[in-house]
């Protein structure tokens, strides 16, 4: 009967090392996955930092491109003012100039009326 309680008792211990070894297996198994995870993790997390640091630069960018343009904008503002001011300035240069050849062929005819001879008017 020694034979079967000690043959139980290897089978027992044989049984228990296989579970220990399939636990270690197993633990095994799930800390190479979480090395995995760990490292797909910080993988990543590198690849977000990189591009939010893009994205910064992008922003940055964008700021320096708006600032520019609001320049521009207030040149552009400053050149339709000044275009308006030099319009005016020659409509209004164009209409003294007329108005002045007017009033130089009115004296202009009233020199020459007053200077032909009466009797060339009466006849």
């Amino acid at each position: 009967m020694n034979d079967n309680s000690d043959m139980s008792t290897n089978m027992n211990n044989s049984r228990k090392m296989m579970e220990k070894a399939k636990i270690v297996d197993t633990s095994r198994d799930v800390t190479s996955s979480l090395r995995r995870m760990k490292k797909h993790i910080v993988n990543e997390l590198n690849r977000i930092d990189y591009a939010e640091e893009i994205l910064a630069g992008d922003s940055d960018m964008i700021a320096q491109t708006n600032a520019q343009a609001e320049k521009y904008s207030e040149g552009t503002d400053t050149a339709t003012r000044t275009l308006k001011s030099i319009d005016f300035k020659q409509r209004k240069s164009a209409f003294l100039g007329k108005i002045g050849f007017l009033i130089f062929c009115c004296v202009l005819a009233w020199t020459v009326f007053k200077r032909i001879p009466p009797s060339l008017t009466n006849p």
